[in-house]
């Protein structure tokens, strides 16, 4: 539920190059995407640099969670199941998981060498009058 300082979030994306987030109830997402937006608003790209894996009982929920992740482009695993018995019923993946690559990301977070540099986004206040700024290759995507 925190976060923490710009500075301590910025040493554990540099130690591995993304940080990851589990969410046992996630109900329709909220505190994931609050999550991402405070990565925003702190100028880190969470679309590079955060990896959720969100678990509920409810399939109502799970489709909440799902559409949620998918609309804001978080990359994420969104799980039908019980994070108390451990039970899994089904598990989706955001568009964001696959066309990042997170499985392999994943896999090789171990034995990984240095990371990427820390991709950064300008925070909604610093953009320039009048609207939206242009986007480039591997700028962050934005519905906020």
């Amino acid at each position: 539920m925190i976060i923490g300082e710009k500075a301590d979030l910025e040493a554990r994306i540099a130690e591995r190059g993304f940080v990851t987030a589990q969410e046992p109830t996630s109900g329709s997402g909220a505190m994931v995407v609050a999550l991402a937006h405070e990565m925003r608003e702190l100028g880190i790209n969470y679309q590079r640099h955060l990896h959720v894996t969100a678990v509920d009982v409810d399939p109502k929920c799970v489709h909440m969670s799902y559409l949620q992740f998918s609309l804001l482009h978080i990359p994420a695993v969104v799980i039908h199941g019980n994070s108390l018995s451990l039970e899994n019923f089904g598990r989706w993946y955001t568009p964001a998981h696959i066309l990042g690559g997170w499985t392999w990301t994943l896999r090789r977070q171990v034995e990984s060498g240095p990371p990427q540099e820390i991709s950064r986004v300008d925070p909604v206040e610093k953009r320039p009058e009048g609207g939206r700024k242009k986007q480039g290759p591997g700028d962050q995507l934005t519905l906020f």
